[in-house]
Order: structure tokens, then sequence, then C-alpha cells
């Protein structure tokens, strides 16, 4: 079982006050995510020498590949001369990128260094500059940050199993017409067993609990959050209406048929020794996990594209830094090589990432904005909206605020 050394000494959240009462609204995370982060933004076989355009965090940024070194820059997506995106610029010389409007020709640090439509001589060169990003390519992608901060290293930001560069990961990236926030609140702990309990295929070969009881344990750098079921019965009886989950007759045949597992999670010892299941995990800026076995997790990362759209990254991965032997070697290789080349491609990303997570969508998509009520299982939600404060965006803005406070002088006055 995983050990963990730091709980969340959070209150339980009633369900009998708002939220905003409580002062646990989803206001408090940023509408358009935390800056100060490494975020995934495009494909980086799609970056070549066109430049082409990433929307995120409300942000058009212009992302093209330098011919010379082959390394990948990003601008802001707008020339400072009178607008024009510089995403539909050309490469007229090497290390450069000029706007295909009047001209503006930048260096890859984002300085002016002609203007084309005014001659050599032209007095702007060297005295205005574009918005540049920090730019890292790794796992097909490439990543940008967002912030204004120096940026820390990007592993600092990565899912541990997207790090490690002995797993072996599958991608699909999807578009929702949803807020960040939304999506990100979907990693509750407790609705899977509702939602998705008729999730076709899946239902014929899992089976859920009736319902489930969540706790929640902070990770040790405090900047997350685990989602613990401590009680999860497989049949509730609720007064005047009866036994609940109503399975079907196919349903409980299918389930017999393919040995059904009941889904409950990865066992946890909490430090107080008591003992419970994992169901899932969330990550500043806004990452999640589900330990679905042994060697595999599934990964979400819901980057925001503006206050309504959200770049969905969804990830399943195999680790094999614990294999032993060449035998159990061999058997990983051949069970990766399968998962990749068969069942991703043809049953996977439809069973689970359209079907299952599909259902996710279709929910959050047509949420209602409003009051909320929350009930005592959101204790997650609650604790995620409260880890806001943590987050480097707002450490940023507290040691800002101390910066410019004068200093107390010491002495007689």
């Amino acid at each position: 079982m995983d050990a963990l050394t730091s709980t969340n000494s959070g209150n339980q959240y009633s369900g009998t006050q708002s939220a905003s009462a409580a002062g646990v609204s989803r206001d408090q995370i940023p509408a358009l995510g935390y800056r100060n982060y490494w975020y995934p933004a495009v494909a980086s076989k799609d970056v070549r020498r066109k430049p082409v355009q990433a929307k995120l965090l409300g942000d058009d940024v212009a992302v093209f590949r330098d011919a010379l070194t082959g390394k990948v820059h990003a601008f802001n997506d707008r020339c400072p001369h009178r607008g024009a995106s510089l995403s539909q610029g050309r490469i007229y010389y090497p290390s450069t990128l000029s706007c295909s409007y009047h001209g503006w020709t930048f260096d890859t640090s984002g300085k002016l260094v002609a203007v084309l439509s005014e001659g050599p001589d032209c007095s702007l060169a060297g005295k205005v500059r574009v918005r540049t990003y920090p730019v890292e390519e790794f796992r097909g992608l490439v990543w940008i940050w967002m912030g204004d901060q120096t940026p820390v290293k990007l592993d600092e930001d990565l899912p541990p199993e997207l790090g490690d560069r002995t797993t072996a990961t599958f991608m699909d990236v999807q578009v929702w017409h949803a807020n960040w926030r939304v999506v990100t609140e979907n990693t509750d702990g407790y609705h899977a067993p509702i939602l998705h309990r008729r999730s076709m295929p899946r239902t014929l070969y899992m089976d859920w609990v009736a319902w489930r009881k969540i706790g929640v344990v902070e990770t040790e750098d405090g900047k997350g959050l685990i989602f613990v079921s401590w009680n999860a019965p497989e049949i509730a009886e609720y007064p005047g209406l009866g036994k609940w989950p109503k399975n079907a007759w196919w349903e409980r045949l299918a389930r017999k048929l393919f040995r059904a597992r009941m889904s409950r999670g990865t066992p946890i010892t909490v430090p107080d020794g008591r003992q419970g299941f994992i169901t899932e995990d969330i990550h500043l800026p806004g990452w999640r996990r589900v330990r679905v076995r042994r060697r595999t997790v599934f990964l979400e990362w819901a980057v925001p594209i503006d206050e309504r759209t959200t770049r969905h990254f969804l990830w399943d991965v195999i680790k094999t830094s614990d294999v032993r032997g060449k035998l159990e070697a061999i058997k990983v290789q051949m069970k990766i090589w399968t998962f990749r080349n068969l069942i991703f491609p043809i049953y996977w990303k439809w069973a689970y990432n359209k079907q299952y997570v599909g259902q996710d969508k279709r929910v959050l998509e047509t949420l209602k904005e409003g009051p909320e009520r929350l009930q005592s299982n959101d204790i997650g939600i609650v604790a995620w909206r409260r880890l806001a404060v943590k987050s480097r965006d707002a450490e940023g803005s507290r040691g800002e605020r101390a910066s410019r406070e004068p200093a107390h002088q010491h002495g007689k006055e």
C-alpha cells in the first residue's frame, strides 16, 4: 500500500451552506489559469518552418521553428506596429520572423531588426520588441511558460510519469467547450459510480460500488491533493426508494461472463493508520491522475484556451522502471507494442477517450452558472479551491507586495 506523510487538516465542508458563504467559490481560481507554470501547447510535429498559432490562457501565441538551429520559439501573436497576426508571418531570413503586413522583422529574442517596408535605415530597428515566451520541447509537445516569473525547470511542473523518460505514453488531445476550472473539478473522487455506471462498453467488464465517502490527503509538497475513499459499499438502501444500484439483468450477466472487476481504487494507508482507496489526485496548476493498475496510470491536463474553451490533454502511461529480468522486459515491451499499434488506436480511444470520458465532456459543456449547494463529499473541491493560495501566482504576488512595502526603521523616533 502507498504511505503518505502529510494530511489535509481542513474541515469537511457542510452541504447546508453555499460555496461562496464559506469562502470557497470557484472564482478563487483564475478563469484563465495560473500563469507561472509550464503548459503543453502544440504538437512538435506541427511546428515546422511556417509559424502556427497556439492560444492558451487567453493569449494568442505565434510558434515557429528556426530552420538554422531547429529550436522552437514563441512570440505574442500581435505585431506591435498595427496589430497584424505574427502567426501569419513569413521567415525570409534565418533566425527571424517577419510580419506579413509591413515586413517588421524580429530576431528570435523578439527584437525588431528591420522594417522591410521602410528601408535599411529605419530608425525603429533595435528599439522595439515583441513579447517572447520561454519554450521547451518534450514528449512530442511544445511546452510554453506563460508567466512573468523566472521559469522553473520543466520537470518540476510535469506529472512524474511524464517526467520519467522510461515510461511509454499514449496521448489524445480534445477541445472542450467549458472553462478549465469545471473540467479540472471533474476530479471530485465520487461522481464515477453514478455518471459512468453504464458507459458502454466498459460497463460490461467493470463493476462499480454504490457510492463513496471521500476524504482528502495533501501531497508532501503541499501543492496537490489525493482523493481517498473511506467507505464504498456495493449496495445501499434508500428509504422510500429501494436498493441502489439498479442493475439490469444483462449487466449482471455481462459482468459474470467478463469477470468484471470492482472499481475501488489503489489501496493507501494514511498517517493516522486508516486504510482507504485512492480514487484520483489533482496537482497545481491543474493536472490530474488516476492510478489504473500497478504499471498504468491515466493523466489529464485541462489547459485554458479562453474563458469558455479548454484544450484537454489525455495520456495513458505504462511504467517500465520497475521491470526486472529479460523475460519480464520482453513481456512489457510486447504489451506496449500491442497497445500502441492495436488497442489504443482501434479500441481504447473510442471506448475510453470518446465514450467514457465523453460522458464527462457532455455534462461539463452543459453546466449552468449559478449558486452552488455543495455536499459533504465536495470536501475535495473545497480543498482544491483553497489550494489557489499556494500557487506560484499567489506566492509571487505576496512577494511583490512585500518588496514594495517600506522597510521598518528601528531606533529612536
